[in-house]
């Protein structure tokens, strides 16, 4: 068939401006754009290739994205995880909010976007600025949702009807949210999802289903059965190729980004992503939760070059507090590195969180080195006599002493009915109110009865 035989969805002008001289590919613009938009037609008006065969349209395609895919792309790719990055880690040190990355290798191939309206009916989910497929983010959430609710299921968190129990149900709102006409504040959930790119440009791959009752279907008359003897017509698509590697982002508030970094494992580990889950596409293996040191790099210097001094000193703060929160090695180490920091040592937030963790008085009650660092930068009198006599040691500290003075009869597996009830004249009324207390007293009374 004849290059004239094509029919293209614009007028010559524009023709001679997009196509190039061998009436091949696509000269300017993505992908994503060609194929929405620019794609040929034959003479029937039926999806083809360049030259109108209508048996090689998928391949054609194939060979525009990959001419389409080269030069700027993988630098644009990169932009938009830095860009990422740099959302998670500042909505991070404003909020009360966890940063969850996971890497994972698709296993099969993956169908994103199969049923999107298209000329061709197969269709695919493209980046529109970038041209590569990618997974939205709402079908992202969507995934993690139906895994979340069947690991309920089948932990006995759900009935047979389909109902939550109230705990299961306040737990699933605080993830992911309710609709209805409530207020936005105490509808949404506790997760935002972004949409998750490949770590880099995917091949793509041709592939085919064969329906063998399209007559069948087809029969307006209902005069076809489904019968065997019918010829299956195949039809080609695009899938993401198995082996490409895609970066999932959220965050989260801290104490639901587990559950939801064990739903998401799941929903891309067992259900599957994207179209025809079902016959085995769309499923991921291997995977790492950390981002690549090159994008890490880039980030850093995405920073460097946007972010205005007082903005790079904010995250450089809400980094370290972060840190210092979940800090469990020798307090020296990090206690140290702070106040050699020009910029943050005199920082009453983190000296606040110095102060809860750090010990403030020697057994010759005299203050520590440590606190009184802190407490000049808190503005707290250390000379007066009652503020010395209260605060001693702290509540927090006693109650640690006391838990491991309990300890010590728990691991020992037995204890003297004189011995428990001394323990009880030292610790139970006095911290009556603390939860961890009472339920070491719960273990020793057992123990006293053995």
């Amino acid at each position: 068939m004849s290059q004239n035989s094509i029919f293209y969805p614009w007028d010559k002008e524009k023709r001679d401006e997009i196509i190039d001289d061998e009436g091949k590919f696509f000269k300017n613009g993505n992908f994503s754009l060609w194929f929405n938009k620019y794609v040929p037609l034959n003479e029937k008006f039926e999806i083809s290739d360049n030259v109108g065969n209508k048996n090689n349209a998928a391949e054609h395609y194939k060979k525009v994205y990959d001419s389409k895919t080269k030069g700027n792309v993988k630098d644009y790719l990169n932009n938009k995880h830095v860009l990422q990055i740099a959302f998670c880690e500042y909505y991070e040190s404003i909020k009360d909010y966890k940063y969850v990355v996971c890497r994972a290798k698709l296993k099969t191939e993956l169908i994103t976007g199969l049923g999107q309206a298209h000329p061709s009916e197969t269709g695919m989910v493209l980046d529109r600025n970038i041209g590569i497929p990618y997974i939205p983010s709402s079908s992202i959430k969507g995934i993690v949702r139906f895994a979340y609710v069947l690991s309920r299921f089948f932990e006995g968190g759900i009935d047979e009807d389909g109902r939550m129990e109230p705990s299961e149900l306040k737990k699933f709102i605080e993830i992911f949210g309710v609709g209805g006409e409530k207020d936005i504040e105490e509808s949404k959930g506790g997760v935002i999802f972004l949409d998750a790119y490949p770590l880099s440009v995917p091949e793509l791959k041709v592939d085919i289903m064969n329906p063998h009752y399209g007559e069948y279907y087809m029969d307006n008359n209902n005069q076809i059965p489904p019968a065997d003897y019918l010829s299956p017509v195949p039809i080609k698509f695009l899938t993401v190729k198995r082996g490409t590697e895609f970066v999932f982002r959220f965050v989260a508030k801290e104490n639901i980004a587990d559950l939801a970094l064990d739903a998401l494992k799941k929903a891309i580990t067992q259900e599957g992503v994207g179209a025809k889950t079902a016959l085995g596409y769309g499923l991921f293996g291997k995977m790492d939760f950390e981002d690549p040191d090159i994008l890490i790099v880039e980030y850093e210097k995405y920073v460097a070059d946007n972010l205005t001094e007082k903005e790079k000193m904010e995250l450089k703060k809400q980094g370290f507090i972060e840190r210092l929160k979940n800090y469990s090695d020798n307090l020296d180490i990090i206690f140290n590195e702070w106040q050699n920091d020009g910029k943050l040592k005199d920082d009453k937030e983190i000296a606040k969180l110095f102060e809860d963790k750090i010990k403030k008085y020697k057994s010759n009650k005299e203050p520590t080195h440590h606190y009184k660092v802190v407490a000049k930068i808190l503005g707290i009198d250390l000379n007066s006599k009652d503020k010395v006599e209260k605060s001693e040691i702290s509540n927090s500290e006693l109650i640690k002493q006391a838990l491991a003075d309990l300890d010590r009869y728990i691991n020992k597996g037995k204890i003297s009915k004189k011995e428990y009830n001394k323990l009880v004249d030292k610790y139970k009324e006095k911290f009556k109110d603390s939860k961890e207390i009472s339920e070491k007293f719960s273990k020793l009374k057992k123990l006293m009865k053995k």
